[in-house]
Parts: structure tokens; sequence; C-alpha cells
């Protein structure tokens, strides 16, 4: 994507990571990267990453979510805790995320005769169905 001049946001709980993988991008490809340190695990950081997205005049065309966990053993053995944080992960996040982006999407095409194509490309929540 940033071959093809995409400009990104990179979303990820580690800053300089985050950091590094930005000046990389910007360095090889020329493009612009704006990067939000989150962890999608709590509640309301999904909302809370849309929203100050939205305050910055940042729009997003396109979704890509990666993020995801798995859990691996037995139901009754894995804590409630961790249970709750895959839901909130791979469930409850992607939701809001992908809801708040087909709202703005919406609210551009009242406003404007943007034609901007609303998408997104989920891959994360697939990382629990492969085998280990």
């Amino acid at each position: 994507m940033a071959a093809n001049l995409f400009s990104l946001v990179l979303l990820a709980r580690s800053r300089d990571k985050l950091e590094d993988l930005a000046r990389e991008l910007g360095a090889q490809h020329g493009t612009k990267v704006t990067i939000v340190p989150a962890d999608l695990s709590e509640p309301g950081a999904a909302q809370a990453v849309f929203d100050s997205l939205t305050d910055a005049g940042v729009q997003i065309d396109l979704l890509v979510n990666n993020a995801g966990l798995l859990l691996e053993g037995r139901f009754g053995v894995i804590g409630l805790d961790e249970q709750l944080q895959l839901l909130q992960v791979n469930i409850v996040a992607l939701t809001a995320l992908s809801l708040s982006q087909t709202l703005s999407c919406l609210a551009v095409d009242r406003e404007s005769d943007d034609d901007r194509a609303q998408s997104g490309i989920f891959a994360g929540s697939l990382v629990g169905w492969l085998s280990i």
C-alpha cells in the first residue's frame, strides 16, 4: 500500500515499533504515515482511536484489520479475563472500527459528491482458524 502512495495510519501497542516502521515506509516510499499507539484489547479503545483520527481530520478510505488474538488450551482452563480480551480484540474492536468507518463514509457521501469507495480487509481473526 505504501508503494502505491497510500497515506497510512498504523495502529499497534508499541509506539517504538510504529515509529520505526513509519520511518522505514516514509523513507522507502515517500508516503505519509500516521501512527496510533493503542491497545484494542481495552474497552473503548477502538472508538477512542477513531474519534482522535476524526478530530485530526484523518479520513479512513480502506480499513485493513490484521489484529487478532488466539488462545491455546482447553476452554475451561483459560481464564475469563483472557477470553474477554480475545472477544474485545477479535469482535468488539473490529465491529467498532468497521461501523465507525461505515458511518463516516456515509456522512461524506451525503455531504459531497465524493465517490470514495468504502472498503475493508479483515485478516486478523483468521489467525484463530489456523492450526499450530
